[in-house]
């Protein structure tokens, strides 16, 4: 990733520290175009920029916490990319109700209990 090089280069551990974030190296997001995440880095960018990555990273974990539950519990074999995608795209307070609902989908199948969390996560991101 040419931020990550030029962020390690500038002695910074995200290039949105840097100050002259954001710069020309960033405008196209070519590299991230295929993931559908380059609006989110942007904004993940501008919100490190804001905070700091002391003031970010607390979010950041439990987003990761979350998404690995999600993971564990409804990926029916075939979600991984609609799961990362969803917990990539969506404000954590989105998530944390998410989850808490989904928590209450009773454990069986894996087919049915990911059915089951993609109607949810749909009507939680209509909502949201």
């Amino acid at each position: 990733c040419k931020m990550f090089k030029c962020a390690r280069e500038k002695g910074h551990k995200s290039c949105a520290l840097c100050p002259d974030y954001p710069c020309g190296r960033i405008a196209d997001m070519a590299e991230f175009k295929g993931f559908d995440t380059g609006k989110v880095w942007l904004a993940v960018g501008a919100e490190i920029a804001q905070k700091g990555l002391d003031g970010f990273y607390p979010d950041y974990e439990a987003r990761c916490l979350l998404l690995q539950e999600a993971l564990a519990r409804y990926n029916d074999g075939r979600m991984k990319s609609t799961l990362c995608r969803l917990f990539v795209t969506q404000r954590l307070d989105t998530l944390r109700a998410l989850m808490a609902e989904a928590r209450e989908i009773p454990p069986g199948d894996p087919k049915a209990m990911g059915k089951a969390f993609k109607l949810l996560a749909a009507k939680h991101i209509q909502d949201a």
